[in-house]
């Protein structure tokens, strides 16, 4: 009779182990936590988040603008060189549609659980290189970046910076390489990283 008494109580315990193993992170939770993170990383670290972007285009150390529409934060260490125009003047040029640009970076961290060293590719033969597509505002522009294996979040600065021009970031996972996503929804910070143009020379008339 005790074992009979005792089997109810067993399965019980089964299905409440069973219903907890079951139990999945969701897409709303991964975001939650995400953004806590970040906000701790920028608690941290003293960063200043800036709702406007500055109008000179100049950055303190520890100011960052938050792009509104990617969730984004960057820092504009400088906007590079400028590109001479037919008429002479000069101006910082934005990359052309499936230009080739060149990305190295040093100070690469996930942030929400540091589950990689500070890592970088500034002494590397090969840097990261990617194709202009457009501005990550628009799922279909987002997915193209990734499904080339690209981080869509690098290109959001070159709305105001040239070739040579270097940058601090904060990637929401959402912006970064699928794996970032794969590898528990990590945003990723980079202390330096810099642009340089494949057409730079040909457009310097």
């Amino acid at each position: 009779m005790r074992k009979r008494g005792i089997i109810p109580f067993i399965l019980i315990a089964i299905i409440i182990t069973a219903a907890s193993c079951n139990k999945t992170t969701t897409y709303v939770e991964w975001l939650k936590q995400e953004q806590n993170a970040i906000d701790k990383f920028i608690a941290d670290s003293g960063i200043v988040v800036l709702n406007e972007f500055p109008a000179d285009t100049i950055f303190k150390p520890k100011e960052f603008y938050k792009d509104p529409q990617t969730g984004i934060y960057y820092n504009i260490i400088s906007r590079g060189v400028k590109t001479k125009a037919e008429n002479g003047n000069l101006y910082y040029r934005k990359p052309e549609m499936y230009e080739e640009i060149y990305i190295r970076f040093s100070g690469r961290i996930y942030i929400k659980d540091r589950s990689i060293a500070s890592s970088n590719n500034m002494n590397s033969p090969y840097p990261e290189k990617m194709q202009f597509f457009g501005r990550p505002v628009s799922n279909d522009i987002t997915q193209y970046y990734q499904n080339q294996s690209m981080c869509p979040g690098w290109i959001l600065p070159l709305d105001v910076v040239g070739h040579l021009g270097v940058v601090k970031m904060i990637v929401p996972f959402t912006q970064g390489f699928t794996y970032d996503v794969n590898s528990g929804y990590n945003p990723i910070y980079y202390n330096y990283l810099e642009y340089r143009f494949q057409h730079h020379n040909d457009r310097n008339y």
